[in-house]
């Protein structure tokens, strides 16, 4: 198979653990109050169970980019998938706000390997003048996950228990994993070397434009990943006396207009 077909191929692979990444990050957003009445807990406990995910999410993405330099994607995305799928499995077998919190937090941590697999994929198997497209379109699959993790989960949960539907997700993780080892290569000479480019630590934090472009990025996320990630629905629920189907229908047009402008702006950022 030619070069591009298979940097495409596992491009694709990494653009559905990102789609899963995000069903999973705001799929909590649609089930506020079944959560809340079978852990017993408010709006507070809501924003633990968050930002349990998130923590990990954060906290993990330096080490996730360093072990991805020094193991390839292969070893790491499966590694991290089997990681998220147990979580996920746990949060669907949870009762309590510590349980879950920590379900949250194994769930966030495998789910930080994500988009980093993708730019680590794009970034050894792709010309550099197709870089930026390729990471509007890994973007796109967060957006796509979002838009699933909300109007359509909602439409679900009206089938399904929302604990059941926490445990079909993990067997998705669970599938990807076995996937990711058959069909992920680290490098187009199918070797398991590293890249042959090293970025010290140090290096890295040091360089000003690195850290300017962080900041931006943290500003202009912040209300979709607040807003659109947790909270907006919640709020149009109790706000508009509207279901949390409808409330997750809403939401679709931020996260649609988020994943069709990722490709765009990278084709011309290129």
């Amino acid at each position: 198979m030619a070069r591009k077909s298979v940097a495409y191929s596992m491009l694709g692979l990494a653009l559905l653990f990102i789609v899963y990444d995000y069903i999973i990050q705001v799929a909590p957003s649609v089930m506020t109050s079944a959560i809340m009445s079978e852990f017993k807990i408010g709006a507070k406990g809501i924003g633990v169970l968050s930002s349990s995910f998130l923590f990990a999410y954060a906290i993990m993405q330096v080490p996730a980019g360093m072990l991805l330099d020094r193991y390839g994607a292969r070893s790491m995305l499966t590694l991290a998938a089997l990681v998220s799928g147990l979580g996920t499995l746990l949060f669907a077998a949870s009762h309590t706000l510590l349980f879950g919190s920590i379900a949250r937090f194994f769930m966030g941590s495998g789910s930080a390997f994500s988009f980093l697999g993708g730019l680590f994929i794009a970034y050894r198997w792709l010309k550099p003048s197709n870089f930026a497209l390729a990471v509007g379109v890994l973007q796109l699959g967060s957006g796509t996950g979002s838009i699933i993790g909300e109007a359509p989960l909602a439409r679900l949960l009206h089938s399904i228990d929302w604990r059941f539907s926490f445990s079909m997700m993990a067997g998705c993780a669970f599938l990807l994993a076995i996937i990711f080892t058959v069909f992920i290569r680290n490098s187009p000479t199918d070797t398991e070397e590293t890249p042959s480019h090293s970025f010290p630590f140090c290096d890295v934090i040091k360089n000003k434009q690195l850290w300017a472009l962080a900041s931006i990025n943290f500003i202009t996320w912040l209300p979709a990943g607040a807003v659109g990630g947790l909270w907006g629905i919640p709020y149009l629920m109790h706000a508009k006396h509207i279901s949390n189907t409808q409330a997750g229908t809403y939401f679709i047009a931020l996260w649609l207009t988020t994943s069709l402008m990722a490709p765009l702006i990278g084709l011309l950022t290129d």
